[in-house]
């Protein structure tokens, strides 16, 4: 079990710096606005293909904004890429309705959002034998006693269900903090990631972080 890649997670109006830096790929953020003009996001995705890693979805309304998600996942067709289905406006309750509904053709998993718990994402998500994006921020502010030994039971029980993870440090209230930031014992955590995991790891801290990132988990 090992870490296969480690990405960098860009906008789009950065995708020209990012395809520059040290990363095995990048993970796109996206955002309502990015849609305006479709047929310029898709040239935009076409021109750093080989860079494109993972398309996060914008953060959006289902099903109102059913579109947007099937133009994520059509864009993740065209570069080869996996899909990160999450907003902060969806509950991951909605995957099972989500994966029927789109009929997902390329690898994807549901990432959780602030404040679920390990029970919760057994229940919506695993029992149903749907995909998990495995945010280490987002599981800490749902599961903080006990966090490395249900991290543990997460990694060793349900790793064929995971497809990415999302590396961060984390307080109870504040996520996605640059690593020794926050309350999450990252060495410890990082150590555990690689025994029990086989997949790629986005970096998913502040841009101004990433690199500092990199190097800090190239180093354990």
């Amino acid at each position: 079990m090992t870490v296969t890649s480690l990405y960098g997670k860009a906008a789009v109006d950065v995708f020209e710096e990012w395809s520059k830096m040290p990363f095995n790929g990048f993970e796109t953020y996206l955002t309502r606005e990015d849609f305006q003009d479709f047929s310029l996001l898709k040239s935009q995705f076409q021109r750093y293909s080989s860079d494109i890693s993972v398309v996060h979805t914008p953060h959006v309304e289902w099903p109102e904004d059913k579109q947007l998600f099937q133009q994520s996942i059509s864009l993740a067709q065209l570069v080869g890429a996996q899909v990160c289905i999450h907003s902060s406006y969806v509950s991951p309750v909605l995957a099972s309705e989500i994966d029927t509904e789109l009929s997902i053709p390329v690898t994807h998993g549901y990432e959780s959002s602030l404040g679920h718990s390990y029970e919760f994402i057994r229940n919506v998500l695993f029992e149903k034998d749907l995909p998990f994006i495995f945010d280490t921020a987002h599981f800490y502010t749902g599961n903080p006693d006990n966090y490395l030994e249900t991290v543990e039971k997460l990694l060793t029980q349900h790793s064929e269900n995971i497809s990415l993870v999302h590396f961060c440090d984390s307080t109870k209230s504040d996520d996605g903090l640059a690593l020794g930031e926050g309350e999450l014992p990252i060495d410890e955590l990082w150590s555990l990631i690689q025994r029990k995991y086989h997949g790629p790891v986005t970096l998913e801290v502040d841009p101004d972080d990433q690199l500092d990132a990199l190097e800090y988990v190239k180093k354990l």
